[in-house]
């Protein structure tokens, strides 16, 4: 299986997608803000979750922000499925960053809602 990497702009942020036999797969897109970057949308193919995808994703997205001289990427999570899949309860899309690194600003967030700030900082 052969993942080819392709990078977009779509008008509102810079993204990373990923496609096997020209099927797109997955999908991260992220915004330059003041002193910090944000994910806006961070998509995977439900036939593809757990298969490694949405970390090389990541991985893109994190090298390409290190390039840039970032030190921060944020995220406010919440799920926006492909068409047709189903989307994640908001505690384990929480779970899910925190395995990719990423730390809930407030420690007593309410995890059955969505958008509750996660942050990760790169060394």
């Amino acid at each position: 299986m052969v993942i080819k990497t392709k990078e977009i702009f779509n008008g509102e942020a810079n993204a990373v997608s990923y496609t096997i036999h020209k099927e797109e797969i997955g999908r991260i897109g992220l915004t330059v803000e003041s002193d910090y970057f944000q994910i806006k949308y961070f998509m995977v193919k439900e036939k593809k979750k757990n298969t490694g995808v949405g970390r090389k994703l990541l991985e893109k997205m994190i090298k390409e922000v290190k390039k840039a001289k970032g030190t921060k990427i944020i995220v406010f999570p919440n799920s926006e499925p492909y068409e047709g899949d189903k989307p994640i309860k908001p505690e384990k899309l929480y779970k899910i960053y925190e395995h990719l690194g990423f730390d809930l600003e407030n420690k007593k967030a309410d995890l059955k809602k969505p958008n509750n700030k996660m942050i990760m900082i790169l060394r």
